[in-house]
Parts: C-alpha cells; sequence; structure tokens
C-alpha cells in the first residue's frame, strides 16, 4: 500500500522536538520581520527575502525531526545550534547585500553539514542523517556557486534563480517527498527515541 506523500509528515516527534521547532522558528520570524522594515531596495532584496523566508518554513521541519533524535544536553550539538543561530540572525541584518547573504548562507549549510556528520556518532548512521546530510552538502555548492555568481556581477539574476531554486527544492523536501521523517531514522538505525524527552 503507497503512502500518501502528503501525510502523517508529523507522527513521532517528540514533545521537546515539536516546542523546540515551534520556539525557534517564531524567534527568528519575528526578528526577520522587524528586518524588513529596513530592506532599503526591495526590487534587489526580495529573492533574499523569499529565500530567508523558505529556510525558515525548512527550519521548522528540520529541529523537528531531529531534536527528536539528539540528545538534549550534548554541549557539542549545543555549539553547532548557536553557530547556526548567529547565521540566520546575520541572515536578517544582511537583506540589504546580496553578496554578504550569499557567503553567510554558503557557510550557514557548512555548519549545517557538520552537525549532522557529527550527529551520526551519537544517534547511528540512518537513511534520515544520510539525506539530511547530502540536502545540506548540496546546499553548500548551491550557495557557493551563487556567491560565484555574484562576485562575476550577476547580482539580481543570481539571487532570483538561487531564491525560486530553493523554494522548489524545498517544496520536493517538505512536501513532494517528505525527507524529515522519522521511521527514516529509527527504521535504519537501531537507536530508540530517547525516553527522557517531555
Amino acid at each position: 500500500m503507497e503512502i500518501n506523500p502528503l501525510s502523517n509528515i508529523g507522527a513521532g516527534f517528540t514533545p521537546y522536538a515539536r516546542r523546540r521547532a515551534a520556539a525557534v522558528t517564531a524567534a527568528f520570524a519575528i526578528i526577520f520581520l522587524v528586518s524588513l522594515n529596513y530592506v532599503a531596495d526591495w526590487e534587489k532584496s526580495w529573492p533574499l527575502v523569499i529565500f530567508y523566508a523558505t529556510l525558515l518554513t525548512n527550519t521548522y521541519f528540520s529541529v523537528r525531526s531531529f531534536a527528536s533524535i539528539t540528545p538534549k544536553e550534548h554541549p557539542g550539538q549545543q555549539l553547532v545550534d548557536a553557530a547556526l543561530g548567529a547565521c540566520m540572525l546575520l541572515l536578517t541584518f544582511n537583506l540589504n547585500s546580496v553578496l554578504n547573504f550569499t557567503i553567510i548562507s554558503t557557510l550557514l549549510f557548512i555548519i549545517a553539514t557538520l552537525k549532522y556528520v557529527f550527529l551520526t556518532r551519537l544517534a547511528g548512521y540512518s537513511k534520515l542523517l544520510y539525506m539530511k546530510i547530502r540536502i545540506d552538502g548540496l546546499g553548500t555548492l548551491f550557495c557557493f556557486a551563487a556567491v560565484i555568481g555574484v562576485l562575476w556581477g550577476y547580482d539580481y539574476w543570481t539571487s532570483v534563480i538561487w531564491a525560486v531554486a530553493f523554494v522548489l527544492a524545498n517544496f520536493y523536501v517538505l512536501w513532494w517527498k517528505p525527507h524529515y521523517r522519522l521511521e527514516h531514522h529509527f527504521i535504519v538505525s537501531k537507536i530508540k527515541p530517547h525516553e527522557n524527552r517531555q
């Protein structure tokens, strides 16, 4: 029996992971909305705004999934999360600079890739982590290509293509072929959900 890809994508996530995902996304959404008041040129910045809004959407689903399988008090993961949060914050300060925005996005995806590589040591290697590492690795290359396009002088069209492609990629990953499903982890990995998450 084939499962509807648009159904049951929220099954199995811990209450802690749901709360954390909602809190993180809401906090950055508020900062993002405030930062929109400081956009100097919407004709130049709208692709960056679309990119960040899409990144926030992805952040919710990602945190909800991976907070369910990550040890809550692990200092290494907390440090990486702080670095990712710093990048998310810096992005809101750079909506007027395509070059700065793409450079920070590249750094964010590099850190994210390393986060999930390190997580395999804690949560066990699984299809879920493999897919996430592959997604963020491709995201790193995609953002680096955008940096090159901007440096070559194609700021506007690079940012437009970059933002549209990012939206389409996230539609595929989040809804069309949902990647952030815990069964991808627990079927392959022998690690069980953390019982201390309430």
